[in-house]
C-alpha cells in the first residue's frame, strides 16, 4: 500500500511519504511430477513488465528445460523460435539397436494428432486459467546399415540406405530409389524436412497442421534395418497461455501427457520409445505498481485562479481554491485509492483554522485510458474514506496521473470572511494495487 500524506493551508502543504508494500507473487502453472518412469519436460516461464516497452505480455521462456539433443537445439535455434514452437526430448535409449524394416511397411514415420488440448492451472486462492497445447509436429534421425559400407563421407549418408549391389549416381537418385521421390520427406508430407548428417545418419523433420491428424509415412522401396539415433526422437509443442497481464498474482500448478507410440498423440513407427512424456508448466508473473511525485511537491498550496496577486493587485474576489497536482504512475495491475484525514468532513476531508473553522476540500483523481466498475473513463473521480473502486486498465500503463484538491465556492467564501487566517490539514493518499 502506498501512503502519501499531504497537509492543507491557505497555503496548501503536501508531504508525501511513499511506503509500498507490494506482493510480487509467483504465477506458475506446473506439473506435480507422477510417480512413473516417463520422460519429463519442464516449460519455465516468466513476465515482468518492462517500462521500456510497456506493450509486451509475452512470457519468456528461455529458462526452459526441454531437448538436450534435437534439430532445433544443434542444427537451427531460429527454426523454433521463428515458429513459436518448444522442441521436447522423448529419450528414446540405444543407437545400436538395430531394427528391420520391411518394404514398404510405413515402419519409417511421424505421425501425431495435433489438436488443440485445454490444460487448466489453477491458483492457491482457486483462480483458473487455462492453457491451449498442441503437438506442434516431430524429428527423428536414423542409422542405416543396409550397406555396410563404412566411413563415408559427410553428405553421403544416403548412400547406406541402399542395398549392397545397388548404385546411385546422386542423392536425388537414391531417394527416389528408397523413398520413391527425389527429396528428404516422409510420404507426402510437403511440410516435412529431412537433413542429411553424413556418415549414415539421416534425419526427418515434420510440422503437424493446427486442429488435425497428420501422418507422415516413408514407403522405404527396400528392406532395411535402422537404428534411431540415441538422442532422439523429439516432437515439438505449441502452447497458448493466457495474457500475463489479465492474470492475477498467485502460484498456478498444471500439467500435461502425452503418450508415444502407436494410437498415441504421436507415433514414430519403429523406434522404441518411452509410453509416455509428461510436461510440467512453470510460469512467474510479477506485476509492477509505483507512483512517484515531483520534487518539492511536499508542499502544496490551495489558490485561487491566477494565483493570489490577481485579487490583491486588481480587487477580483477568488471564484474557489484549488490545485491540481501530476504524479508518474505505472501499474499492471488494477488498483483502488481511498484518503485518510486529520480532519475529517463528510466521507472527504477539511482544513481548519487556528480559531476551530473548518471547510471541506473535495479530492479526485484523473487517471488517462482507465476505467471504473462503471466502464467509465476515470476523470476527477471523487475520493473518500471509503475505498474507491478498482480502477483497471488494459496493459501496463507508464504515464501521468494528476490529483485534484478543491474547496467548494460556499465553503471559501465563508473563508473570506475571515481575513488573517491559516487553514491547514493532513491527508494520507492511499494506493492499494490488486495484488
Amino acid at each position: 500500500m502506498l501512503r502519501a500524506k499531504r497537509e492543507f493551508g491557505s497555503m496548501f502543504v503536501y508531504r508525501a511519504m511513499q511506503q509500498m508494500r507490494l506482493l510480487l507473487v509467483v504465477l506458475m502453472f506446473a506439473v506435480v511430477p507422477q510417480v512413473s518412469m516417463a520422460a519429463e519436460s519442464l516449460v519455465k516461464g516468466e513476465f515482468r513488465p518492462d517500462r521500456l516497452n510497456p506493450q509486451n505480455n509475452k512470457f519468456d521462456l528461455s529458462k526452459s528445460q526441454l531437448s538436450t539433443w534435437g534439430y532445433c537445439t544443434a542444427y537451427d535455434p531460429g527454426f523454433c523460435a521463428s515458429r513459436g514452437i518448444l522442441e521436447i526430448d522423448i529419450g528414446a535409449g540405444s543407437s545400436l539397436t538395430y531394427i528391420p524394416v520391411p518394404a514398404n511397411s510405413g515402419g519409417i514415420k511421424i505421425s501425431g494428432d495435433g489438436r488443440w488440448r485445454s490444460v487448466d492451472i489453477v491458483s492457491t486462492t482457486g483462480e483458473h486459467n487455462t492453457v491451449q497445447v498442441r503437438v506442434a509436429g516431430g524429428y527423428i534421425a536414423y542409422r542405416s546399415r543396409n550397406n555396410p559400407a563404412s566411413g563415408l563421407p559427410p553428405g553421403q549418408a544416403w548412400r547406406s540406405w541402399l542395398p549392397a549391389g545397388v548404385v546411385a549416381g546422386s542423392e536425388e537418385e537414391a531417394y527416389k530409389l528408397i523413398f520413391g521421390h527425389d527429396k528428404q520427406m516422409l510420404g507426402s508430407c510437403t511440410d516435412a524436412k529431412g537433413r542429411d548428417f553424413g556418415y549414415t545418419l539421416m534425419g526427418f523433420l515434420s510440422l503437424f497442421p493446427g486442429g488435425t491428424q497428420t501422418d507422415c509415412v516413408a514407403q522405404n522401396q527396400y528392406e532395411t534395418e535402422v537404428a534411431y539415433y540415441s538422442r532422439t526422437p523429439q516432437f515439438y509443442i505449441e502452447a497458448l497461455s493466457p495474457s500475463p497481464l489479465s492474470m492475477k498474482p498467485g502460484d498456478y500448478t498444471g500439467y500435461i501427457n502425452y503418450r508415444v507410440g502407436p494410437g498415441g498423440d504421436i507415433d514414430f513407427g519403429i523406434a522404441m520409445t518411452d509410453p509416455e512424456v509428461n510436461i510440467r508448466f512453470e510460469f512467474t508473473v510479477v506485476h509492477d505498481f509505483g507512483v512517484a511525485f515531483p520534487g518539492g511537491s511536499n508542499l502544496l498550496p490551495l489558490v485561487p485562479e491566477g494565483g493570489w496577486m490577481a485579487w490583491l493587485q486588481r480587487g477580483r474576489k477568488p471564484t474557489r481554491l484549488f490545485r491540481n497536482q501530476n504524479f508518474d504512475l505505472s501499474t499492471s495491475a488494477s488498483f483502488r485509492m481511498s484518503v485518510v484525514c486529520e480532519h475529517p468532513e463528510g466521507a472527504s476531508c477539511g482544513i481548519r483554522n487556528d480559531s476551530g473553522h473548518q471547510v471541506p476540500v473535495d479530492i479526485g483523481v484523473t487517471l488517462p485510458n482507465f476505467r471504473d466498475s462503471s466502464n467509465q473513463p476515470v476523470s476527477k473521480y471523487p475520493l473518500a474514506s471509503a475505498v474507491s473502486p478498482w480502477f483497471k486498465y488494459a496493459g501496463y500503463y507508464v504515464g501521468k496521473a494528476t490529483l485534484h484538491f478543491e474547496v467548494p465556492k460556499a465553503d471559501m467564501e465563508t473563508m473570506l470572511a475571515r481575513p488573517g487566517s491559516r487553514y491547514s490539514g493532513n491527508v494520507t493518499i492511499l494506493f492499494e494495487p490488486e495484488f
